[in-house]
């Protein structure tokens, strides 16, 4: 049997952008109402979905999410993930955790894909 998660939970807000953002790259807080494009190793509160040409942005901060990553994979459960580059996310294995703590609800190694919930 087959099950999917997408749209389970799913909660968007419309947010300005600083600086060039892509869809589908983890985004951070960087002002009053506005997000950015995370750096690697940064704490992350969403996702872009969509970016419009007036510079907003809808941002899914809850809810399942299906996003590349990059090093090793975490199993699934619990968590911490950070941003990674290229828009991907990636485990936090650092010794102070600085990252989110995640559910993570499917691990796709082949295509290195994790599907998490926000």
């Amino acid at each position: 049997m087959s099950v999917s998660f997408e749209g389970m939970g799913a909660s968007f807000v419309s947010m300005e952008t600083s600086g060039s953002l892509t869809p589908g790259t983890p985004v951070k807080m960087s002002g009053n109402g506005k997000v950015s494009a995370c750096s690697n190793g940064d704490r992350f509160m969403g996702v872009a979905v969509m970016v419009a040409a007036d510079g907003v942005a809808n941002v899914q901060v809850r809810g399942y999410v299906s996003m590349p990553y990059s090093g090793t994979a975490p199993g699934v459960g619990w968590a911490h993930l950070v941003s990674g580059t290229g828009g991907k996310v990636k485990a936090d294995t650092g010794e102070t955790l600085t990252g989110g703590e995640y559910l993570i609800v499917d691990v796709d190694s082949t295509n290195s894909r994790l599907g998490f919930v926000l």
